[in-house]
């Protein structure tokens, strides 16, 4: 069903789902039964396509700001989870490859222009992710610790390569 529905529609399906079962076994059920009813939802309608949904992190990041509901409802799902741990991966991944492409452009060309843009390049990039965890991972620490770890690895990854060399 992702796959039809794409990952964002999936996750609104999906949590969706959960606030329409909740609402009909809420008043059935024990509360340690409710909440495994839930849990077991969680588990079938995200966890099994974690995977998948995490590759779309950048995407959707990219597509900030259109993406803020989107990206609220993952961190919604996985920040009680283990799942955090993959989403604070994955964000981490997405800004050491947007790093790594704008220092791949930067090396082919040394002028003052191509300097500058880069420059702007990186605040961009950091005014968006620090957007995200604002509006949509509540600052969450593990995911700020793995901004600041992300940046440093690409900021810092000539002098690695040089070091190595």
């Amino acid at each position: 069903m992702i796959e039809q529905l794409g990952v964002s529609d999936y996750i609104a399906f999906g949590m969706a789902t959960i606030q329409i079962e909740s609402q009909l076994t809420y008043g059935y059920l024990e509360e340690t039964s409710f909440l495994k009813v839930i849990e077991c939802l969680e588990e079938e309608l995200f966890k099994s396509h974690q995977e998948t949904i995490i590759k779309d992190l950048p995407i959707m990041i990219k597509d900030y700001p259109n993406s803020v509901e989107t990206l609220r409802t993952l961190f919604e799902i996985v920040e009680q989870t283990e799942l955090i741990r993959n989403l604070s991966k994955a964000f981490g991944a997405y800004i050491v490859d947007a790093g790594l492409e704008l220092l791949s452009k930067v090396k082919s060309s040394m002028d003052e222009a191509t300097l500058s843009g880069f420059i702007e390049k990186i605040i961009e990039l950091k005014l968006r992710t620090d957007s995200v965890l604002e509006d949509c991972f509540k600052e969450r620490k593990i995911l700020k610790q793995e901004q600041v770890t992300a940046f440093k690895q690409f900021l810092n990854h000539e002098n690695a390569s040089d070091r190595n060399a």
